[in-house]
């Protein structure tokens, strides 16, 4: 009686299990995931974290400052050209308020964006840093806003159809 526990108990099931891996590894098929392809596209709609409560549809991406010269009007046409087909940017015009200023003034209002573009310039007017402001409840904004400058740095380049997703 208890060798028939045993087998029924332990062995039988162990056995089947065993059968059912077996079976399982045989008919598995392995594949390369694809790449993912980073890029404003796929967040259309989903300003805060996912949710589609805040349905845009389109993503306007503010560009501010740089001063006049020829490098600033580089880095916001490179950034321009850098832009999907439901992403948009808008020049900033910081005659009136700093773009800072103006991000904390109408913060309840910057619903339609999950980033923005700030160059900042020295006092000859030549283009000396880029920044890169994201929406905070939007955490897929920060590598999308790093996407887009580093296809404004290849646009830059010479690199014209280069994408780096």
């Amino acid at each position: 009686r208890d060798r028939k526990a045993w087998a029924s108990q332990l062995m039988l099931p162990a056995i089947f299990v065993l059968i059912a891996l077996v079976v399982a590894r045989i008919l598995s098929v392995e594949e390369d995931e694809p790449p993912v392809k980073l890029s404003g596209e796929m967040f259309v709609g989903t300003i805060a974290a996912g949710s589609v409560t805040n349905r845009v549809e389109r993503n306007y991406i503010r560009i501010s400052g740089g001063g006049n010269s020829s490098l600033a009007d580089e880095v916001r046409n490179a950034f321009i050209k850098s832009a999907g087909p439901h992403d948009e940017f808008l020049v900033y015009d910081e005659s009136e308020h700093t773009f800072s200023e103006y991000y904390m003034m109408n913060s309840r209002s910057m619903q339609d964006t999950f980033g923005a573009v700030s160059l900042r310039s020295d006092e000859a007017g030549e283009a000396k840093n880029v920044t890169l402001w994201f929406n905070n409840q939007a955490y897929h904004s920060i590598p999308v806003m790093t996407d887009y400058w580093n296809n404004a740095r290849l646009r830059m380049l010479g690199f014209e159809n280069a994408r780096t997703s």
